[in-house]
C-alpha cells in the first residue's frame, strides 16, 4: 500500500479539524503516517507565562481522544522553532525516519519551517502538497526566516491548498502560484440534522460563543454584552477575565452533540480580536448550519462572506 506522510503542528487528539479529517479520508486507500505537534513558534517569556497561567484556569482542563484507525501517529517530541534547538530537532527527526522509512507517495506539509523542509529533503516522494492554513509571516512568535522557507516550499510543492480567501489571494500575489481553496466543512451527520432544523425566533436574547476563549477573543466585548444579553460560552476557557454573569456550558468535542446545543440559542457571536487575516474559522460554517444569525468581527475573510453573516467593526 502506498504511504502518505502528514507533517502537522497540532496534536492528533486536538479538536477534530482539517488535519485529522484529511488524514482519515486518505487512510481508506493509503497507509497514513501523521507526525504531530511540530512546533512552529519560538520560545518566549510571554508563551511560558501563558502556559503557566492556563494551569490556574478551572475551565480549560478538557481532554479528547480521536479515533485513529488505519493511521499511525508519531510524536517526535521536538523543541520550539528557535535556531538554538534546530540541531537537536534534526537528530530527533533522523530517529523517526529510521522508524517510518523515507519512501512516500505523497507528503502533506502544514508548516513552512526549517525542520519540515529538512524532512522533505531527507525523503523521496511523488507528490508534495503544501496545505497552508495560517498566515505565518504575521503570526506571533514564528521564526524570522519563515517567508524564505515558505517560498522554497511553495516553489517545490506539486499542489498548494488553502482554507481562507486571504491565503489564496496572498499566495497568488506573493508567489505567483494558484492555490486550491478547500473551505472548512461540517460532518454529513450534522448536515442532515440541520436540514430539518428551522430558525423562527423573533427576539435575540441568548447569544452563544463556542470555541476557546483566550487572548484572540474580545473578552471586553463579551463582558459588555452581558449588560444587555444572556451570554453563554461552550468550549475551553483560558482566562479568568470573563464577567461572572457569563454562563459556562462546558466543553463538548463531538460536533453533532455540540450543534444540538447551539440550536437552543438565539444567535452566535464570533468576536475575534487583533490581526486574524488568514483565518477562516471552522466554527463559522458550523454556526451557519444552525440557520441562526451569526455576528462576527471584521477581517479579510469575514468581509468576503458578509452576504451570509453580520460583520461588525
Amino acid at each position: 500500500m502506498k504511504k502518505i506522510l502528514i507533517l502537522a503542528g497540532i496534536h492528533w487528539n486536538d479538536t477534530y479539524q482539517r488535519h485529522q479529517k484529511i488524514a482519515t479520508y486518505l487512510s481508506r486507500d493509503y497507509e497514513v503516517i501523521f507526525v504531530e505537534h511540530i512546533i512552529s513558534s519560538k520560545i518566549s517569556l510571554k508563551k511560558v507565562w501563558n502556559k503557566i497561567s492556563e494551569y490556574f484556569v478551572k475551565n480549560n482542563k478538557c481532554s479528547n481522544s480521536n479515533e485513529k484507525k488505519g493511521i499511525k501517529v508519531i510524536s517526535p517530541k521536538l523543541l520550539p522553532a528557535n535556531n538554538f534547538f534546530l540541531s537537536y530537532n534534526k537528530k530527533q527527526i533522523d530517529k523517526i525516519l529510521r522508524e517510518i522509512g523515507t519512501d512516500y507517495f505523497c507528503v502533506i506539509n502544514y508548516l513552512p519551517l526549517e525542520i519540515t523542509e529538512y524532512i522533505v529533503n531527507k525523503i523521496s516522494y511523488s507528490n508534495l502538497i503544501y496545505d497552508c492554513v495560517r498566515n505565518f509571516e504575521e503570526w506571533e512568535g514564528t521564526p524570522q526566516n519563515v517567508v524564505e522557507v515558505e517560498r522554497r516550499i511553495v516553489n517545490k510543492a506539486t499542489n498548494i491548498l488553502v482554507d481562507s480567501f486571504y491565503l489564496q489571494d496572498k499566495i497568488l500575489e506573493k508567489y505567483s502560484r494558484k492555490a486550491t481553496q478547500i473551505l472548512p466543512t461540517i460532518t454529513k451527520e450534522s448536515y442532515n440534522f440541520f436540514l430539518k432544523n428551522k430558525y423562527d425566533k423573533k427576539n435575540i436574547k441568548k447569544i452563544i460563543y463556542f470555541g476557546t476563549v483566550d487572548e484572540h477573543i474580545d473578552i471586553q466585548l463579551l463582558n459588555k454584552m452581558a449588560n444587555e444579553y444572556d451570554i453563554y460560552i461552550l468550549g475551553k476557557i483560558n482566562t479568568n477575565k470573563l464577567d461572572k454573569r457569563i454562563h459556562y456550558l462546558g466543553y463538548i468535542e463531538k460536533e453533532i452533540e455540540m450543534l444540538k446545543i447551539l440550536v437552543k440559542f438565539d444567535a452566535v457571536i464570533i468576536p475575534y480580536l487583533g490581526n486574524v487575516n488568514g483565518v477562516i474559522p471552522a466554527k463559522l460554517f458550523q454556526a451557519l448550519a444552525t440557520k441562526m444569525p451569526v455576528y462576527i468581527s471584521s477581517f479579510y475573510d469575514s468581509e468576503q462572506l458578509k452576504k451570509y453573516v453580520y460583520v461588525y467593526k
